[in-house]
């Protein structure tokens, strides 16, 4: 598997391929790199033209080996769907994704987690209640999960660290140093690494956080959680995309 990875890699780095086509590929091909070399029985694997196109084009401009060099480079490990260590709970979901990246580590006590996120510009009711509820949840051993964002992500993430919990942050966004966003909580993103918990994204190193990202990324926070909290958001927020994808998933 782990040999095979750097062609799951190689795949997921063309950002046309997405999720949905990688578990075509990965659920048809005995082995990404036969679907990485393959050529008409791609469609037999129900690719579109477009997506095969874009994967003969990356053939030509991506290094599998290269791409594994660079994830070492960056201690960074890979999970796919076909593994027994991915998260259960992300299983369940209508779109999961068909591999993580993370840096850090996922533990088993990590399945009873809680998702607190928020407005990016908290007011100091929201900084209090936020604080307060994730210190609760924290001492009670419950994995806190948000998204290293300004404001209530960030504070949720650091009041975990500071009560001895473990907590996991979701990127929109490639995990290397370049790319982690936003730049001022990248020092939070080592503590985190480092200390008691996990970063992770489904985007390949390099992917700089683009909008459409985070909704994407949104549903992985809600997904590796039993329930989600929002403790101070305006109308319309991306705290509330998060708390509608929880209830799409059948999260509290």
């Amino acid at each position: 598997m782990t040999e095979d990875k750097k062609y799951w890699l190689a795949l997921n780095s063309c950002p046309e391929i997405g999720a949905a086509n990688l578990y075509k590929l990965a659920n048809h091909f005995s082995s990404m790199k036969k679907a990485w070399q393959a050529g008409i029985e791609l469609k037999n694997a129900g690719i579109k033209n477009d997506i095969i196109l874009a994967i003969k084009k990356a053939r030509n401009e991506i290094n599998p080996d290269e791409e594994w060099k660079r994830i070492e480079k960056e201690r960074i490990g890979i999970i796919t769907f076909k593994e027994n260590n991915f998260p259960e709970q992300l299983r369940e979901i209508p779109d999961p994704p068909a591999m993580l990246y993370i840096k850090g580590e996922l533990k088993t006590g990590d399945e009873i987690a809680v998702a607190i996120v928020g407005t990016r510009r908290m007011s100091q009711y929201g900084r209090q209640v936020t604080e307060e509820i994730t210190s609760t949840i924290a001492v009670a051993g419950v994995t806190v999960v948000s998204g290293l964002a300004r404001g209530v992500d960030a504070v949720a993430h650091q009041t975990a660290l500071e009560a001895g919990s473990r907590t996991i942050a979701i990127l929109g966004c490639g995990l290397d140093e370049d790319s982690i966003y936003p730049p001022e909580n990248k020092i939070l993103a080592q503590k985190i690494i480092k200390g008691r918990g996990a970063v992770i994204s489904e985007f390949h190193l390099g992917t700089p956080p683009l909008k459409h990202h985070f909704p994407m990324r949104n549903r992985i926070i809600s997904g590796l959680s039993v329930a989600v909290l929002v403790t101070e958001c305006p109308i319309p927020s991306g705290a509330l995309i998060t708390a509608r994808t929880a209830l799409e998933q059948g999260r509290d």
